[in-house]
C-alpha cells in the first residue's frame, strides 16, 4: 500500500508540474490518469488537493466525478482528519 500511496503522490506532483510548465500534452496525459484513479473512496481527498494545490483542470475533473458519484461518497471525520470510506 505504501508504494501505491507514494506513486499516487508523485503522480499528483507531476500533474501540478505539467500545469505550471504549460506542458499541454503531459498535462492531458496526467489528467487522464487522475480521472482514472478517482473512486468514491478517494474523490473527496483528491477534490481537496485539487482545490488547494492542483491545477484548475484537476479541480474540474474531481468536481465532475464528485457530482456524478456524490451519493456513493462516504466521508467520516474523527481525530482532526477525514477518513474516506
Amino acid at each position: 500500500v505504501e508504494g501505491g500511496v507514494g506513486r499516487a503522490a508523485l503522480a499528483l506532483e507531476v500533474l501540478k508540474a505539467a500545469d505550471m510548465l504549460q506542458a499541454e500534452g503531459l498535462l492531458k496525459h496526467c489528467l487522464e490518469g487522475f480521472r482514472g484513479a478517482l473512486t468514491v473512496h478517494t474523490v473527496a481527498e483528491q477534490l481537496v488537493w485539487a482545490h488547494t494545490r492542483g491545477p484548475l483542470e484537476a479541480r474540474a475533473v474531481a468536481t465532475e466525478y464528485f457530482i456524478a458519484h456524490g451519493r456513493a461518497v462516504r466521508v467520516r471525520q474523527y481525530g482532526g482528519r477525514c477518513d474516506f470510506l
